[in-house]
């Protein structure tokens, strides 16, 4: 029987190997099976260089090549970060990313909509491997305050605790408040732990989402895809997820003031 040491270590060789390093755009990004696109019998003609997909495979190298101290796992990871830096949007945030390498158009107006759901991963990954050690680039630290101000662009309306799944969206959707957010406040942190600048509006931000989604939890405990409405499980365990990594990027606040811990 595995151990879960085995199946880290597994995992980790498999998204190792899906590492692309061919000279060209996508070097340092993560391919997979499903980017097989049969009718062009292209590997690549896929989308699944999803940029919330790097974000979280390279915070997985990065904390295992802390672990093993691992130098070449450590640059790979770092490659990948510098990879999912130089996809970002001028705006702030990310696409995701369709087969084809199609943007998505879930409203079907034709224009951009880029994702807060990909720019939180990204953000993940990227600060909380800040907060491990990564070397502090200052395109690291101009990333975050990009992305940041774009996440505080897409709350609407204005100071509502709201921030939609993607540009255009007219929905109050709890997954994407709360990844927002997270991501608002593990820029906050990373910013001032990491770089010495602590830039309030975006705590401030997070405040305001964590506070608007945790009052629309039901009795039961759910917490509903949109305000009131589309009971799912998979998306009242992202809020909860978003939630427990403030734990991790605000410790010393729950050693100080125990359960009822603040932001």
């Amino acid at each position: 029987m595995k151990t879960i040491e085995n199946i880290i270590d597994d995992t980790l060789a498999y998204i190792v190997k899906s590492q692309e390093f061919s000279p060209g755009e996508y070097y340092g990004a993560f391919w997979s099976e499903k980017a097989y696109h049969g009718p062009l019998l292209d590997w690549h003609a896929g989308g699944s260089h999803h940029h919330r997909g790097a974000g979280s495979a390279a915070l997985a190298m990065w904390l295992k090549a802390l672990q093993t101290n691992d130098t070449d796992m450590q640059r790979n990871a770092e490659s990948a970060f510098d990879w999912l830096v130089a996809r970002q949007h001028v705006r702030g945030g990310w696409f995701e990313i369709q087969n084809n390498e199609k943007h998505s158009n879930w409203e079907n107006t034709g224009m951009e909509e880029l994702s807060t759901i990909a720019a939180a991963f990204a953000i993940h990954g990227l600060g909380y491997a800040l907060l491990n050690g990564l070397p502090p680039k200052k395109a690291y630290m101009d990333c975050l305050q990009k992305a940041g101000h774009w996440f505080l662009s897409m709350e609407w309306p204005c100071g509502s605790g709201i921030f939609p799944h993607h540009e255009r969206s007219p929905y109050d959707t709890l997954n994407a408040n709360a990844h927002s957010a997270e991501s608002l406040a593990l820029i906050f942190r990373c910013l001032g732990k990491v770089y010495g600048k602590n830039i309030n509006i975006f705590l401030q931000g997070a405040k305001r989402g964590f506070v608007h989604t945790l009052a629309l939890q039901w009795e039961n405990g759910c917490y509903p895809y949109m305000a009131n409405d589309g009971v799912t499980i998979n998306y009242t365990s992202l809020v909860l997820w978003c939630f427990l990594n403030l734990l991790k990027y605000f410790p010393e606040s729950r050693e100080k003031a125990g359960p009822n811990a603040r932001l």
